[in-house]
């Protein structure tokens, strides 16, 4: 048997008893974390309550299983829908130019940082942040660095200022 070959046979070996898991499924519960990291950051740290639309954190941290289970207590109460499967429940209506509510657009996830990409909403005004969440050592999560707030604050004419 050659070197090579052993290795290989070494690896399989080892590998054998543990089939991996799917990317998706390996980084669902990480993209889940490091958004309700940067919920409970705007929260916290920025004193931004406006709420969470529910089915754009469900769908970008992979449509996870009981996701109300997965997800602590602070970013519950931020969620507009704190249900399971948010994106089956419409969400409740409001009045025109009163919309208020943060969206995620999407949420890339590394081994040493996170993206999380918000489109927040203020009745006729919208902006997008950047959040970018260091891992913390050790595998225990994600830590707050940043949010970068991007300029192209758009209002939409024809709608009275909040008041």
């Amino acid at each position: 048997m050659s070197r090579t070959s052993g290795v290989l046979l070494i690896l399989l070996l080892f590998g054998a008893g543990a089939a991996p898991m799917p990317a998706s499924a390996q980084h669902a519960g990480s993209r889940l974390e490091a958004i309700r990291t940067v919920m409970s950051a705007r929260a916290g740290q920025m004193g931004d309550l406006l709420p969470f639309d529910a089915c754009s954190v469900y769908e970008q941290a992979g449509r996870p299983v009981a996701m109300i289970d997965s997800i602590r207590f602070i970013a519950r109460d931020l969620l507009d829908r704190p249900v399971n499967d948010p994106c089956a429940q419409e969400p409740a209506p409001s009045r025109p130019g009163r919309n208020r509510f943060v969206r995620v657009e999407s949420v890339v996830v590394t081994d040493s940082v996170a993206y999380v990409d918000l489109a927040v909403i203020r009745g006729e005004w919208s902006y997008r942040e950047r959040h970018t969440p260091p891992a913390l050592r050790g595998g225990g999560g994600w830590g707050w660095r940043e949010a970068r707030v991007f300029a192209g604050l758009q209002g939409f004419p024809g709608t009275r200022a909040p008041d």
